[in-house]
């Protein structure tokens, strides 16, 4: 249980993802018109659906299925509910997505003869905290109100610019704040378009993302793009709303308006105002993105840039461009290409509130919901927003459950937010847990037991685990530390407690077996002989005071029974005026006895588990290895020891289990791991066999081999090298359908000092990336089965070549 920590709340509006047919002019529109009238609105996507790709998509969508593209849009955006605008029946890899999923006259009600919004917040709401902040005082900067209307030809494309109001909410606008806050209504024309250039200029658009800050996802990649567009093609216009709602800047030209000089005039000032110097090196600039559509030439936008004429008023010279092409849409659904073209949803939120928890008890933590500040603190019947919550806990004396994978189902969601979560009201999103808010409530929250979790996950899927005897020897023997494990990576540490524990201790050699070892008895032992086994005199007296305020050494008495004549050891706690023998139970005086005794130590409790606590001390040192390797940036969720009954009567088992979740540079991996961890045996094949069942169930799923020996056998090697193998295809997202990290006494007990290690080894370390898990996976398998970089296997380019795709397998 942590004793404390903090949690972060992030007051955010609701992100609706409009589902609509394809090439569906009016659905289309009617979602723009919708997303204007709410808060939030401009960072809603519209995910188009069809039965069968369109030649302007298997141009720019590659092999991915139909289904494929309109599921990783949604997993992309991480809606909280979706809006089913379309006339078919949703298909069915909606359902297991878990969300919410109303139809579009479910946004708004009538309530005396008023309209106001079901769920989020409306554009009333907006309005009226427009003209607290602009309109009831003289404001320095005068704004501009502007309601847009658009007809014609390009009425879809102005509509996606500027936004619309539906017309179902005009009456309340007109009656309620056209003239408080001096709004005027046009019809856009191309002479309207330098309205985009003015901050001072609040059309529906820009009004519902008013009150927001944003979090940048993308990391140092571009984030400025002018798309060169059909306006007629509905395509395009989704291509355009779409990568704006990402959180990008976006500025689309139509193809149609090319020769128009008030489009040009923009556009020139929208390239001149984006080359800027970056915020920490005044050499380097950033530039604009320029991407044709698929009904638009590479030729025909190069030729529009030029006509620009922007090279003139640009005085910068060297390596930096103002403008750079691109020839490819940027592939949103590809889980694989988000991270690559930089389109990461970035993160929107309006207030946020740290609450710190000075201390935690019986794992349950208590934190008000908040609401925005733009509306009542009223009680509303749907969601109005959404809370995004990120715990940070400390001082834990047990592992704790800090990544959660995106699932929907029913016993899951029970372990994060119990009854709730199957109401719907929370939810795993992409950043960390999501609480959908309807009023102000107290929330008391029990933090999930990470095993719990993994387990109710297993048992969706159709697996009944239970944890094992070692699992819980390692969890006891976790708790005792209160997390620091850190004392294990001493070898003579763990070789003393073995002995003690009249267990064979090897250390990477043969066990050696004596007459007293045959006897398997725990053992005490004197001060002197704890020093000599410990070899390390700077910090014998320091580990040594360590371990018994502890417990995991208890100091008594060594007396010699006078009846008997042999040695027994009493804890201090259990020496009176008389003493029995527990040999020979005869009863002696402790006078005369106790002065001839000798003080020893032995083990306690879990600690006194010979074959190395079961395990336990291998096991904890590879978890604490995968936490660690990163700088701790992997966020981990795990479960020990457990044995699964498979859907099919089969069984499954691990000496451990993870959820893990790694962010580095803005990219985010996230995945599941099983382990396999020896102390100082051999993997076996029934070991391997055991690991390859596994990682047929769970395609994706890293296989780890750990042990805290420093070297492999042949024979070892030789099982390890073919389940490797398998496992080295190409899946999915450039990663392999199983990679298999092996670990030794090399990284284990030494984690901070990897590639000195490694050198000493006369490994090259130069030309390998080890810095995330996936790669260190790689990495190992060079170090230890000497199979080369399954990238040279897949080829040069892993998403494009041709041997990636003969490589590459369906598990669909």
């Amino acid at each position: 249980m942590a004793k404390s920590g903090s949690i972060t709340i992030n007051v955010k509006p609701l992100k609706f993802a409009f589902l609509v047919d394809y090439n569906n002019v009016q659905q289309i529109r009617e979602a723009i018109q919708l997303s204007t009238s709410l808060w939030g609105g401009a960072y809603c996507p519209i995910i188009p659906f069809f039965k069968r790709k369109p030649k302007s998509w298997r141009e720019k969508t590659g092999r991915a299925s139909a289904e494929e593209i309109s599921r990783g849009l949604i997993e992309a955006y991480d809606p909280d509910i979706l809006v089913k605008m379309t006339l078919n029946n949703l298909p069915s890899y909606i359902i297991p997505l878990g969300l919410e999923v109303i139809m579009p006259n479910d946004l708004w009600r009538h309530k005396n003869h008023d309209l106001l919004p079901n769920y989020g917040v409306g554009i009333f709401s907006l309005f009226k905290h427009l003209f607290n902040e602009h309109f009831k005082y003289k404001a320095k900067y005068p704004v501009e109100v502007i309601l847009t209307r658009h007809s014609g030809s390009l009425a879809l494309y102005w509509s996606s610019v500027f936004g619309e109001m539906p017309e179902m909410l005009m009456k309340g606008i007109e009656e309620h704040y056209l003239k408080e806050l001096e709004i005027t209504e046009r019809t856009i024309t191309p002479a309207d378009f330098k309205l985009l250039l003015n901050p001072y200029a609040f059309f529906p658009r820009r009004i519902t993302q008013q009150f927001l800050k944003i979090i940048n996802q993308a990391g140092f990649r571009e984030r400025n793009y002018m798309l060169l567009i059909d306006a007629t093609k509905p395509d395009d216009i989704l291509e355009y709303w779409n990568l704006r709602a990402l959180g990008r800047n976006v500025i689309a030209i139509p193809v149609q308006l090319f020769a128009e000089p008030a489009i040009k005039e923009v556009a020139l000032s929208y390239l001149i105002q984006n080359f800027q110097p970056i915020r920490f090196n005044e050499q380097v600039y950033t530039s604009t993105t320029v991407i044709p559509s698929s009904y638009v030439t590479m030729e025909q936008a190069q030729e529009f840039v030029n006509s620009l004429d922007y090279q003139k008023h640009v005085t910068v010279s060297g390596l930096n461009h103002v403008v750079a092409f691109q020839s490819w849409s940027p592939r949103i659904w590809d889980e694989w290409a988000r991270d690559k073209d930089g389109v990461v949803c970035d993160n929107f939120y309006s207030e946020e509130k740290t609450v710190n928890l000075d201390k935690i008890e019986h794992s349950v933590v208590s934190f008000d919901s908040m609401l925005p500040k733009i509306v009542d603190n009223n009680f509303y019947s749907h969601a109005i927003c959404s809370n995004e919550i990120k715990f940070r806990l400390y001082g834990s004396n047990d592992f704790l459950a800090e990544t959660y994978p995106k699932s929907s189902g029913r016993n899951y969601l029970k372990t994060l937010g119990s009854f709730a979560a199957l109401r719907k009201q929370w939810r795993v999103g992409s950043q960390g847990l999501i609480k959908l808010v309807s009023y102000v409530n107290n929330e008391k929250w029990e933090i999930p037991n990470p095993q719990s979790v993994f387990f109710a996950w297993l048992k969706d899927k159709g697996y009944e685990a239970v944890a094992s005897v070692p699992g819980l020897v390692a969890k006891r023997l976790f708790e005792i530390l209160e997390g620091n494990i850190d004392i294990f990576e001493d070898e003579n540490l763990l070789s003393l407690l073995e002995h003690m524990n009249g267990g064979a201790v090897t250390m990477n050699k043969k066990p050696v077996i004596g007459k007293e070892l045959i006897v398997n008895r725990e053992r005490e032992l004197e001060y002197g002989q704890i020093k000599t086994r410990l070899q390390s005199p700077a910090k014998q007296d320091h580990l040594l005071e360590y371990l018994v305020s502890k417990k995991i050494f208890q100091v008594g008495l060594r007396v010699k029974c006078p009846h008997c004549f042999r040695d027994s050891w009493y804890p201090t706690e259990k020496i009176l005026n008389t003493l029995n023998c527990p040999l020979c139970l005869n009863e002696f005086p402790a006078t005369g006895s106790l002065e001839k005794g000798k003080w020893c130590y032995k083990t306690t409790g879990p600690f006194s588990i010979p074959q190395y606590a079961s395990g336990a001390y291998a096991t904890l040192l590879t978890l604490r290895f995968i936490k660690e390797i990163n700088h701790g940036m992997i966020k981990t969720t795990p479960a020990l020891s457990f044995n699964a009954k498979t859907p099919s009567g089969g069984q499954l088992e691990a000496d451990f289990a993870m959820f893990w979740q790694e962010s580095r540079f803005g990219e985010t991996k996230a995945g599941i791991l099983f382990g396999e961890c020896k102390t100082y045996g051999e993997f076996k094949k029934i070991d391997v066999d055991r690991m390859s069942t596994l990682a047929r169930q769970f395609p994706g799923a890293i296989i780890v081999f750990s042990t805290l020996r420093k070297k492999l056998n042949n024979k070892e090697i030789g099982y390890l090298k073919a389940l490797a193998k398998k496992g080295r295809k190409y899946w999915k997202n450039e990663t392999p359908v199983n990679a298999m990290l092996i670990l030794t006494g090399n990284e284990l007990f030494d984690i901070w000092s990897l590639k000195d290690n490694w050198e000493k080894l006369g490994i090259d370390v130069k030309s390998y990336n080890h810095d995330n898990l996936l790669a260190l996976c790689n990495f190992t398998q060079q170090i230890y089965l000497k199979l080369p970089s399954w990238y040279e296997e897949w080829g040069a380019s892993p998403k494009n070549s041709s041997k990636k795709r003969k490589n590459e397998i369906d598990l669909s």
